[in-house]
């Protein structure tokens, strides 16, 4: 098989980490949500996909890197749990 020939384009929300996981777990674009950037944390006030996944009977819960608490110039959650409140609706 030859798959070059099955994607001949690719597009993503946004060049970089952080604002590409924001336009995926809030469905909007990074400029709307705030998050232009690495080191921006989520807005505590808006749903994201874990909150509506939540809400209808799933568990729901997030592995690897999250890129979405740190908002710079405040606490860097590098090297520290993430606390409930800034894991974006996810449980575990």
């Amino acid at each position: 098989m030859n798959f070059n020939s099955i994607f001949e384009n690719a597009f993503a929300c946004q060049p970089v980490c952080g604002p590409a996981r924001s336009c995926l777990q809030l469905g909007k674009y990074a400029a709307e949500i705030g998050c232009f950037k690495n080191g921006i944390a989520l807005p505590l006030n808006e749903k994201t996909i874990a909150n509506y996944f939540s809400e209808s009977g799933y568990e729901v819960g997030y592995v690897g890197k999250w890129h979405l608490a740190s908002t710079t110039g405040e606490f860097n959650y590098r090297t520290t749990a993430i606390p409930p409140e800034r894991r974006g609706g996810y449980i575990n």
